[in-house]
């Protein structure tokens, strides 16, 4: 049996019968379409076992309204060759970035549902990668589990596509966050890969805004540790990592200029003029920040960190 013949019956999910009965089924489906839409010829993908595993994601009914036009819009594929499988999968991972812009969480579901298939492309297993990130930061008692997951799912992109600037930064993402669950020691080991990773997403990537900010904070990090923790980065990795607050500010400014208004980088601006014992640039993005409108749980927390500051 081919790669796609394997693909299509893990897709259709123990879908049964006949080649002629299996094109009648997709020739239906154009049919019934066509009534809805006379103007548009449905034709879904590998006898529409995608869109089904999406609805099965979100629900039939459309209710999640945030991806219920997504799965619209999956079914409306212009007719493809069942043999170019790069094309649903194109067309799978351009629904799930049109989701998690508008929600992350929303995207989660359907990565689960489709994993399978995401897992055959580089590009699929950064996506997982960055959902298993929003999966597991909803899971309280499970982060750590999940986040080693989501870090192995980085960490077959890179070995994919060494090249591929978003499979580094979802990796150092993942494994930045798993500080806040490990004793200092691997706190420090995570810290090192992070910002290796981080920095090659940037050399890769330079225009991304939130590299820089990420790059920026953990300066902000290590120029504030004690001297109980330069120590132990000592004894680890034989020095310790070094970074200023001016090097903070360098990255959170690189930040701002690529996405300028952002609420959080703007705090961290606060921030690090402050701890550069410039109060009147940090009080004006502290103000800044507090300008905002909050429309997002990380506007919330900006705005509220800001106020604290003031």
């Amino acid at each position: 049996m081919s790669d796609v013949e394997d693909w299509e019956a893990e897709l259709s999910e123990g879908e049964q019968g006949t080649d002629d009965e299996a094109e009648k089924k997709v020739d239906d489906d154009v049919e019934d379409d066509d009534e809805d839409e006379d103007e548009d010829e449905y034709v879904l993908a590998s006898e529409d076992s995608i869109t089904h595993r999406l609805e099965d994601a979100i629900g039939k009914d459309g209710h999640d309204d945030r991806a219920s036009s997504s799965v619209k819009k999956l079914r409306k594929i212009k007719k493809m060759e069942v043999e170019d499988i790069n094309d649903p999968l194109q067309k799978l991972i351009e629904l799930l970035d049109e989701t998690y812009i508008r929600d992350p969480m929303a995207a989660v579901p359907i990565v689960k549902e489709n994993k399978l298939f995401l897992e055959n492309s580089e590009e699929g297993l950064w996506r997982i990668a960055r959902s298993w990130y929003d999966y597991a930061t909803s899971s309280k008692g499970k982060e750590l589990e999940l986040l080693k997951e989501g870090q192995l799912f980085a960490r077959r992109a890179i070995n994919s596509n060494e090249n591929s600037a978003s499979a580094h930064k979802w990796y150092g993402i993942i494994t930045g966050s798993m500080t806040d669950y490990v004793g200092l020691n691997e706190k420090l080991k995570c810290g090192e890969e992070f910002k290796e990773h981080v920095e090659i997403a940037i050399r890769l990537d330079p225009d991304d805004s939130l590299l820089s900010h990420l790059l920026g904070r953990w300066c902000f990090e290590v120029a504030g540790l004690s001297w109980i923790e330069k120590r132990a980065c000592a004894a680890l990795f034989g020095t310790p990592p070094e970074a200023t607050y001016d090097d903070a500010l360098r990255h959170l400014l690189k930040a701002e200029k690529l996405s300028p208004q952002w609420g959080l980088n703007m705090l961290f601006l606060g921030k690090a003029y402050a701890k550069l014992g410039n109060s009147s640039e940090s009080r004006k993005w502290l103000e800044a920040t507090i300008a905002i409108k909050e429309e997002t749980k990380e506007d919330r927390e900006a705005v509220e960190g800001a106020r604290k500051l003031l």
